[in-house]
């Protein structure tokens, strides 16, 4: 019987919140490429989770403009994520000047190792390469250093048709 290994997702950009969500994660064999092209095999076996909505804080307009999915895979050594962000109008976000992280197109998520939502990990990845990427282990009290975990960390920004 194939184990399955479940990742406790924390995506408070996409979920409404800090309420949280257990993500099937798929086991792969082969470690994946961190190119942004998500073509290998895996990705299209692998379930894609949806449905998201904005902040709660948001009080208009909670629907979303566009779809966006993401997939987990693991490894022996690592777990990968993916995320597709449907844009109708990427012509318009190309010509959108250089902004900062926090204020441009921009892709947060939360894993929690323990489980719990009350310590996680908060990653951001902006759509340009200028924007930047920000990483830090966190609790609902602050950050957390020194980081009992230590993770390495790549990203890779692609577009697709």
């Amino acid at each position: 019987m194939m184990k399955q290994l479940k990742v406790c997702l924390l995506i408070a950009l996409f979920m409404g919140g800090m309420n949280g969500s257990a993500a099937e994660v798929c086991r792969i064999s082969e470690p994946v490429t961190v190119d942004g092209k998500l073509d290998e095999p895996c990705w299209s076996k692998n379930a894609w989770e949806g449905g998201f909505a904005k902040f709660e804080n948001v009080v208009k307009d909670r629907e979303v403009t566009a779809k966006t999915e993401f997939a987990l895979l693991a490894d022996e050594r690592a777990v990968y994520l993916g995320v597709k962000c449907y844009e109708p109008d990427m012509e318009a976000v190309r010509a959108m000047p250089p902004a900062s992280l926090w204020s441009g197109n921009t892709v947060e998520f939360f894993f929690a190792p323990s489980g719990s939502a009350f310590d996680f990990y908060h990653f951001a990845v902006g759509y340009a390469e200028s924007s930047g990427v920000y990483s830090d282990f966190a609790s609902e009290g602050g950050n957390i250093h020194p980081d009992p975990y230590k993770p390495e960390w790549q990203v890779a920004r692609g577009e697709f048709d």
